[in-house]
């Protein structure tokens, strides 16, 4: 099973902490890194400069790092692009990239898959995922 140091909600947020991070509406994704000799995935998100903006306090910056990764795919990411969902897909379902189920249904083994609005897609498979917020 994927452990994580927060909770996804609606598919498009993180809550941590007692915020909710609506990476959909409020936050620009804005990088991905991987250190194959680590086995680390890091993706990274923006806050967006605008008046709507939904974020308390001083958060900037949002950081999911992906520790033990076992499986990494993806197609088309670019940068400043928007996340439209966060779910899983059972492990047998590699060659699918643009669905998901959502992540109260994730089982030991299963993937993880964000999917973009401009149809970029990553999936993964990990031990944990830990969300630095700065």
């Amino acid at each position: 099973m994927t452990d994580f140091n927060f909770t996804v909600s609606d598919n498009i947020a993180i809550e941590k902490g007692g915020d909710y991070l609506d990476l959909h509406s409020d936050f620009d994704f804005v990088n991905i890194s991987y250190d194959q000799s680590r086995n680390m995935l890091e993706l990274e998100w923006q806050k967006l400069d605008e008046d709507w903006v939904n974020v308390k306090g001083t958060i900037n910056k949002l950081t999911l790092k992906f520790n033990n990764v076992s499986y990494l795919s993806f197609s088309n990411i670019k940068s400043e692009s928007t996340l439209e969902s966060f779910g899983c897909l059972h492990p047998e379902d590699k060659s699918i990239m643009n669905g998901f189920l959502p992540l109260t249904e994730i089982k030991s083994g299963y993937d993880l898959i964000l999917l973009f609005v401009d149809e970029g897609s990553i999936k993964v498979n990990c031990d944990t995922v830990t969300c630095i917020i700065d």
